[in-house]
């Protein structure tokens, strides 16, 4: 047990360490394009550090453990609003555009709201994943187009967002270019690498302490993917970067939900079980909705709003460990 405990903690600081390796190796290049901040996090940031539930919910779709492969998305999206912005709003107020709460906002509950409703039948299946990352391919397609506006503004001289029209100097060295590519590539390797180990860990622990793998995978192992998005988000309001900050929490969510759900589906068929159609799923709902409301009071999130979003997640950690534990 001490030994799987171990493993746990090891595997869980490589998947931190390669994601940062990615994420900061992935955000100089996006920079060096001339791409504004909330891009940023939207795409880059936000794959790279959504990066880690890809390799656990896959391998554990591989691996036919259904339970973590869904409860460690519904748990990441989650942990990400309820503790992540949470905890990092304590720090620094988070603030985001008027055109971020009008555009992106709604792309987060709209895909909560998606993801439960297709799991209304008891399951996620092939049909449902081609739903899913049809949604992925179109929120891409708009990244895009808004990447390409911003290059625009950049081009043009015009400022936009929090450090926009900023060219990194890393755009006149190809060969810094070349070796941020090769990191990030290693980055990714360590993360997809650690997520097999870790889904065998997190199984033998769940086994161990005689707590079902759904809840393992919607509080532990949701979490410790969720690291890469706290210390970016946490680090982003320090340094007055909420629109990366921001962003990565957004598109990670959106990530979670379209490009994870959707192809681990097309490896294996996913049971979706009722407390999870009934709690899981609608907290995640709720606390996306939540998200817009706050933003919407003062285009920012408040450290009061802060510790509102802690104490809900707190509240639904303890009904998955205390009330409902299966």
């Amino acid at each position: 047990m001490l030994i799987q405990i171990v493993l746990f903690l090891i595997e869980l600081a490589i998947l931190s360490y390669g994601a940062d390796l990615l994420v900061k190796n992935s955000s100089s290049l996006a920079r060096s394009l001339g791409v504004k901040p909330i891009i940023i996090g939207l795409t880059f940031v936000a794959f790279g550090t959504s990066a880690p539930e890809f390799g656990v919910s896959f391998m554990a779709a591989l691996a036919k453990s259904e339970s973590i492969a869904i409860g460690n998305i519904v748990g990441s999206n989650i942990a990400n609003i309820g503790l992540i912005l949470g905890l990092a709003s304590l720090f620094h107020p988070l603030e985001v555009e008027p055109k971020v709460l009008r555009r992106e906002l709604p792309w987060v509950s709209g895909t909560a709201v998606l993801l439960w409703l297709l799991s209304f039948n008891g399951k996620i299946g092939w049909s449902e994943g081609v739903i899913l990352l049809i949604f992925f391919i179109l929120f891409l397609l708009y990244c895009v187009r808004n990447a390409l506006r911003g290059r625009t503004d950049s081009d043009s001289g015009t400022a936009v967002g929090n450090g926009g029209g900023n060219i990194d100097p890393l755009s006149k060295k190809p060969k810094e270019r070349l070796k941020k590519s090769i990191l990030s590539l290693i980055g990714l390797g360590l993360l997809l690498g650690s997520g097999t180990f870790l889904v065998r860990s997190a199984v033998n622990i769940a086994h161990a302490l005689g707590i079902s793998e759904l809840v393992i995978g919607l509080t532990i192992v949701s979490v410790g993917t969720s690291l890469p998005e706290l210390a970016t988000t946490v680090v982003a309001g320090f340094r007055k970067e909420s629109g990366l900050g921001v962003g990565n929490i957004i598109g990670s969510n959106i990530f979670n939900t379209l490009w994870i759900v959707g192809f681990a589906v097309l490896v294996t068929t996913i049971s979706v079980q009722k407390i999870s159609q009934w709690l899981d799923m609608p907290c995640m709902v709720m606390l996306s909705l939540l998200l817009i409301v706050f933003f919407k009071t003062g285009l920012k999130i408040s450290r009061l709003e802060g510790v509102l979003l802690l104490l809900l997640y707190c509240a639904y950690v303890a009904s998955r460990f205390v009330i409902f534990p299966n």
